[in-house]
């Protein structure tokens, strides 16, 4: 129709515009997507009647971001190096040597960088995961064990020398130091407020305030010599392992309020680590790998249920990383310098990889 609403589809007037601002929310910083290669579909204009404003619609499509790189990572402690795994090829692309020994190690959430502990220094470096080199190494208490993220990716959370140091990610430096006398681990809670202790001298788990340092909850006279805790990526419970002699149990507790749950009824001569699937629907627990005892190492736990679902053998395995769809477990093997893959429908083998010496943690 032509401006008056008339005849029968005559073009009488063009009109020109630009789009001079997208305004575009991301919840993460620095996602933004090149808006130069957006394309318009559906498009539908409404022309301008009895004063009316012209009005366009549409749907914006924005081009697909590229797939990024999947990799694993491993902390050899035998030569202090970290091996750099294509997970979609299973090919080693990358050594990284250190000066010092890496111990353990951890992805942020965003996986931007990845955080190498060394246990035998006071030092933890920090891995570029675009460009696989070390950006930065920073100072803490000495003999740093395990780290945890925040789930923003603001902090990290690093226990060495009997506190948590807590590190800002956008300065990579310690901001905060939390004592945590008597814990022999720790694990952050989902929401990232609280930070949860495995105390080995009062025998108890207790609750610190992420943004006080202060200590605000204990379980008391319910566990005896409680010495690892996990927690998932969702959820409000967390597992203990605890025992003072041979063999040990899996407590589960809740977080909020905190509490004591019910105890697993598998008895385990000891765990290596607790490593949950991001969805949070499994967890896996690892007890060390000695023939002809201990063949059937790792325990499957459905979490909805808190029931073990499965009993495998991976043999020679020190830790653990799960693929996000549930579908592989890279098993660490420092034995044989090397990272078996497992299927886990059956899990068998699939390959095999070839890594430094002695991998003793190993990340996704």
């Amino acid at each position: 129709r032509n401006q008056y609403g008339q005849g029968d589809g005559a073009v009488s007037v063009i009109h020109t515009e630009e789009i001079d601002q997208v305004v575009y929310y991301a919840a993460q910083s620095g996602r933004c997507p090149d808006f130069s290669q957006m394309t318009v579909e559906d498009l539908l204009i409404v022309p301008p009647f009895y004063g009316s404003p012209l009005t366009v619609a549409g749907i914006l499509v924005l081009p697909p971001s590229p797939d990024p790189q999947s990799y694993v990572f491993t902390a050899n402690t035998g030569d202090s190096t970290v091996s750099v795994i294509d997970a979609d090829l299973n090919t080693i692309v990358k050594t990284i040597p250190f000066s010092a020994v890496p111990t353990n190690l951890g992805v942020t959430f965003d996986k931007a960088f990845t955080y190498v502990l060394h246990g035998n220094t006071n030092l933890v470096s920090v891995i570029d995961n675009k460009t696989l080199t070390i950006i930065n190494t920073i100072t803490v208490g000495g003999g740093p064990r395990k780290i945890e993220f925040d789930p923003t990716d603001e902090f990290v959370y690093v226990m060495a020398a009997g506190s948590i140091y807590v590190i800002n990610t956008a300065s990579q430096s310690v901001i905060d130091v939390i004592p945590i006398p008597g814990a022999l681990d720790f694990a952050l809670d989902p929401n990232g407020q609280y930070v949860y202790t495995a105390n080995g001298s009062s025998w108890s788990v207790d609750k610190y305030d992420v943004n006080t340092g202060q200590l605000v909850e204990s379980i008391i006279d319910s566990f005896e010599f409680p010495s690892l805790i996990a927690t998932p990526y969702a959820g409000n419970f967390a597992y203990v392992l605890n025992g003072e002699l041979w063999p040990k149990g899996v407590t589960e507790i809740s977080l909020s309020p905190l509490s004591r749950g019910g105890d697993f009824s598998r008895l385990f001569e000891t765990l290596r680590t607790i490593v949950f699937s991001l969805d949070s629907t499994r967890a896996y627990f690892l007890e060390p790998y000695s023939e002809p005892f201990l063949i059937n190492n790792l325990y499957v736990v459905n979490t909805a249920r808190q029931r073990i679902i499965a009993n495998v053998s991976l043999p020679g395995a020190f830790d653990l990383a799960v693929t996000p769809d549930k579908q592989y477990i890279y098993a660490a093997q420092p034995n044989d310098n090397a990272v078996t893959v497992y299927r886990t429908s059956d899990y068998t083998a699939v390959t095999v990889i070839p890594v430094g010496a002695g991998p003793s943690a190993i990340a996704m």
